[in-house]
């Protein structure tokens, strides 16, 4: 590898994500990139002095390849964003991360799937005790628990410079949850908070809501798997009612059912802000779907809404589709898993004769056999963003890319950290 890189002196991104890379081979770029500090590699120098983005991933390369690789990009002066997403990194890796970070200016670092503890938690929050270069700090699916995330939310509440905190995976429970609401009180930069799968439950929403009331720069909120119930459900309804600038709610995979989904809905015309709207695998039914379709008719602002997984039925369908008749904001709907067969799929069709701004459904994973009503689906949303300009990019599908990360690893579009 460093032979290589001895011929490219600009190279700006290196991905050597899941290539089965060991110990050895980190300790050889390592050493490559060392050798440049002893002024024995104008080429070393070169690539240092150039590297933006790092990717070493999906490796088995252990703590002391990381502390390795650490102290080597000391002079990476460059370098924006390092990626060692599940490489059996744990504490004593995280020390040389956080002491790197002191040297040069680092903004996206992406330890997702590792072995992070409340110690190593304590190593990094010291990286946002001062406003830094660090705009996005991703820890999902790590053992931080509880301490490690009261150690990184106190940072957090003088910290103004990070926008994204990821902690999904990471057994906050409802003490968690609560650390997390007081950084929302606190924090004027925070943007997208990720706190799926922490076993939450209503308790911590009640903490979270209470803060989100009050949150004026909170614009994506992931509580997916979390255990909340439809009493969660209602408690976040009445945070909606007030705050006007989260655009993203992801409440997948939760138990909220109908009855909270009757609130939320009856929020949404209230709320002004919500773009994104997850309510995927939430137990919804026909009814539910109703009170859904209640909304459409009557709000203007949500672009992107994901209900896949929820047994709608075609009665469910007619009544989303008697409201894209009038509803003019809707451009992604999800409807993958929900029961429609060719009369729903006929009924959606309908739809589209009246509505000329929705741009994408998903439709998979449904029991629709004629193939042309599929056909004449796809051509009526083709001809809607072709007169609307509306192409979906990566940014619009964050979410699904968050559902599907063993396919495709989380890449943070620009606009994303805004």
């Amino acid at each position: 590898l460093s032979g290589p890189l001895c011929q490219c002196h600009t190279v700006r991104s290196l991905d050597l994500k899941n290539n089965n890379m060991t110990y050895d081979g980190v300790s050889t770029l390592a050493n490559f990139m060392r050798s440049a500090e002893e002024g024995e590699n104008e080429e070393a120098s070169a690539f240092l002095h150039a590297v933006e983005e790092l990717n070493i991933g999906w490796n088995d390369v252990l703590d002391r390849g990381i502390v390795s690789i650490s102290m080597a990009l000391r002079e990476a002066v460059e370098l924006r964003r390092l990626l060692i997403n599940n490489a059996a990194l744990a504490d004593e890796a995280t020390a040389a991360i956080s002491d790197m970070m002191k040297c040069i200016r680092v903004e996206q670092l992406h330890l997702r799937h590792n072995s992070v503890g409340s110690d190593g938690a304590a190593l990094l929050s010291e990286a946002l005790n001062d406003d830094g270069s660090l705009i996005a700090l991703l820890l999902g699916w790590n053992d931080i628990g509880v301490a490690g995330t009261e150690f990184i939310c106190d940072s957090l509440r003088r910290n103004q410079t990070l926008r994204l905190l990821d902690v999904d995976g990471n057994d906050l429970g409802s003490d968690g949850a609560a650390a997390v609401s007081l950084v929302l009180r606190d924090n004027s930069s925070l943007s997208s908070i990720w706190l799926a799968s922490n076993n939450i439950g209503d308790l911590g929403i009640d903490s979270l809501s209470d803060s989100l009331t009050y949150s004026t720069k909170l614009l994506t909120l992931d509580l997916e798997n979390n255990g909340i119930t439809a009493e969660g459900g209602a408690l976040l309804a009445v945070a909606l009612r007030h705050n006007s600038t989260l655009e993203k709610l992801w409440l997948g995979h939760n138990p909220i059912g109908d009855e909270g989904v009757e609130c939320i809905a009856d929020a949404l015309q209230a709320n002004t802000g919500i773009k994104e709207l997850s309510l995927r695998f939430n137990g919804i039914t026909s009814s539910g779907a109703s009170m859904i379709a209640g909304s459409l008719r009557d709000i203007c602002h949500v672009e992107t809404l994901w209900l896949g997984g929820n047994f709608l039925e075609d009665s469910g369908i007619l009544s989303l589709a008697d409201a894209l008749c009038v509803n003019t904001s809707l451009r992604l709907l999800c409807l993958e898993g929900t029961g429609i067969t060719d009369a729903g799929a006929s009924d959606i069709y309908a739809a589209l004769e009246e509505n000329g701004s929705i741009a994408t459904i998903l439709l998979g994973c449904n029991k629709i056999g004629d193939k042309g009503v599929l056909a004449m689906i796809y051509h009526a949303l083709k001809a809607n963003r072709s007169s609307t300009e509306w192409e979906a990019t990566e940014k619009d599908y964050m979410y699904y890319i968050k559902q599907h990360e063993h396919d495709k690893e989380i890449r943070l579009p620009e606009d994303v950290l805004v």
